[in-house]
């Protein structure tokens, strides 16, 4: 925070009205911060103004999100291939690990953002056990 102050003083912002997300990815120390070095700016709660931009999409990011859904897709159609009774949850989603590698139409996937979840029998209660 100490850089970005910086980076606001230099740029003659330090007696301006700025925008916060309070709630997303701004700690409380972040907010500290830039309130002990910009005494004389003056924060306002900008929330949601990220997501709210997040939600206009250029062309080029519609292309990504096809080609993601596609990969979703394919992950679908593996589960419904390889699914069934008695199957170790470990090669379920090792095969689901796999087909969201892999991809769809020629286009490489991705790891998911968090691993697959199977929660089925005795683990049906702890939703998040992997």
């Amino acid at each position: 925070m100490q850089h970005l102050t910086g980076i606001i003083e230099a740029r003659g912002w330090d007696r301006c009205r700025i925008g916060v997300e309070i709630e997303y990815y701004y700690s409380a120390t972040a907010h500290v911060a830039l309130l002990d070095k910009l005494p004389n700016v003056q924060f306002g709660d900008a929330r949601a103004l990220v997501n709210w931009q997040r939600a206009v999409k250029c062309e080029q990011e519609l292309i990504y999100m096809r080609r993601a859904g596609r990969s979703v897709e394919e992950m679908h159609r593996r589960i419904l291939d390889v699914a069934a009774p008695g199957k170790r949850k470990c090669d379920l989603v090792a095969e689901i690990c796999d087909a969201a590698l892999r991809g769809a139409d020629g286009y490489g996937g991705d790891y998911p953002a968090i691993v697959p979840l199977a929660p089925s029998d005795a683990d049906a209660g702890a939703p998040h056990l992997t």
